[in-house]
């Protein structure tokens, strides 16, 4: 049985919060963060929590936006055992911090904040990945909505590389936003990005590139949606959403169809996304927004995926190749009984498993006025989590301070591994549009112009898919 959701927290009586997050640090504690505006003329913070086997630990803040402007949104990694790296976005730029696992509740502990020197206004929030030691890719979309760009550090975050172009949208009227970027388990990349129609934002497809020799050279755009998937998109004017996910040594490629389209649909590959299976749909018909879908892995090594469907939040397993029905968290009926305490959507569920064997899931509140939480216990072996030793936390610690600091010194330039060859280009993917040459770092490439992308509208958050 699931707990009765309880609010987990609400800023001031005019402030907001949205989109929370669930990081499972490579010692398996369970960690959580969200960006809130405690009331209209505050600067953005991030607050966090963290599981500490029995409760959540008391929500803080431990970063925050001295400009005045709010944090559309956040970014984690673990880029090192035991020390996360945090990225967000406001209206001025990209910031990053990092702080150790058993640190991260304290706000003294984090690094300074530096800004990332773009040279532009960025949109979406940034998709970030660890290529290697000290080695860290960014990928986003400046604040024009027409291109598709990347940034690099090769000495952990202390300088970073001039911005490249991985995609130009060439298409009057159409727009680029929410990147994505993963690397399977051989080592693969796979970049994505939904298409939008201009100026409304109305989602117009999801496409995406991989890359098979680290980035050197890329594929042809190519659909996201496929095979039953691609025709019931297609039909629907290419209003959803969609992505990649990593799923131990499978990959998961994903297709949410927005309000009045629905459907959730899931394809697996077992060989790094060279062949995909047929795609399964997961939901449950009814109201289904275009939200994401998040998933962990418990002690059995069995996938526990959160989606919204049929108004409410309903969970599913997979257990090999094997798929169980939905099962709903509540109707839609108590979901809206316990949470619609104000006009506004309930969305945006995440999920997290603690222990090896209790699920939590947390999600936004409506009219961006609170979070909310449940969790249960499943039939799973108990791991229990291991803390970080004091000796690796407080190496190295930082000074603390206040204050943001921009970065003053010209980044060094480093050799790209994300230029794009035409060399490397595969077949056609299925289009009916033009190719568009685009010179990529000084590469001459030719990118296929893909028109179908995710159906995708934002708040000015960025967080809300409808």
């Amino acid at each position: 049985m699931w707990a009765v959701p309880t609010r987990f927290f609400e800023p001031g009586e005019d402030g907001n919060t949205h989109t929370p997050q669930l990081r499972l640090d490579s010692n398996g504690v369970l960690h959580a963060f969200w960006p809130v505006r405690a009331h209209k003329d505050a600067p953005g913070a991030i607050y966090y929590s963290r599981w500490d086997g029995e409760k959540w630990t008391l929500p803080v803040d431990i970063l925050y936006s001295p400009q005045g402007t709010g944090i559309l949104g956040i970014s984690l990694v673990e880029d090192r055992p035991g020390r996360f790296r945090a990225f967000w976005n406001t209206w001025d730029g990209f910031r990053t911090s990092t702080a150790f696992a058993n640190e991260m509740g304290n706000a003294r502990a984090w690094s300074v904040p530096t800004s990332i020197p773009l040279g532009e206004t960025p949109g979406a929030p940034p998709a970030v990945i660890i290529l290697g030691a000290d080695h860290l890719g960014l990928v986003y979309v400046p604040n024009s909505n027409k291109a598709v760009r990347h940034v690099e550090s090769m000495d952990g975050g202390i300088t970073w590389s001039d911005p490249l172009d991985f995609y130009v949208e060439s298409s009057s009227g159409i727009g680029v936003s929410s990147p994505g970027i993963i690397s399977a388990p051989d080592g693969t990349l796979f970049v994505w990005w939904h298409r939008v129609q201009l100026p409304a934002g109305r989602p117009a497809g999801v496409v995406y590139m991989r890359s098979l020799d680290g980035g050197r050279t890329w594929s042809n755009p190519e659909e996201v949606a496929l095979g039953e998937a691609f025709d019931y998109f297609e039909a629907a004017n290419w209003y959803y959403s969609g992505g990649f996910m990593r799923l131990g040594n499978k990959l998961a490629r994903l297709a949410a169809g927005g309000i009045g389209v629905g459907r959730r649909y899931i394809a697996l590959s077992t060989d790094n996304g060279q062949t995909w299976q047929q795609p399964v749909n997961i939901g449950l018909g009814g109201v289904e927004g275009m939200q994401g879908v998040s998933a962990a892995v418990d002690s059995r090594g069995i996938w526990h995926f959160i989606e919204q469907t049929r108004g409410s939040f309903a969970t599913v397993t997979l257990n090999g190749t094997a798929w169980s029905s939905p099962q709903l968290i509540l109707s839609a009926e108590e979901l809206s009984a316990y949470c619609q305490d104000r006009p506004g959507d309930i969305e945006n569920a995440t999920l997290g498993i603690s222990e090896g064997n209790r699920l939590h899931v947390f999600w936004e509140g409506p009219g961006d006025a609170s979070i909310w939480y449940t969790n249960r216990q499943i039939d799973a072996p108990y791991v229990p989590p291991q803390l970080w030793p004091p000796a690796v936390v407080t190496q190295n610690m930082p000074t603390p301070t206040s204050t943001i600091a921009a970065v003053t010194s010209t980044p060094v330039p480093v050799p790209s591994r994300w230029q794009i060859d035409p060399a490397g280009l595969g077949p056609a993917a299925k289009t009916d549009r033009p190719w568009y040459p685009v010179a990529v770092g000084g590469v001459p490439a030719l990118l296929l112009v893909i028109g179908i992308a995710a159906a995708q509208i934002h708040r000015s958050h960025g967080g809300r898919r409808r």
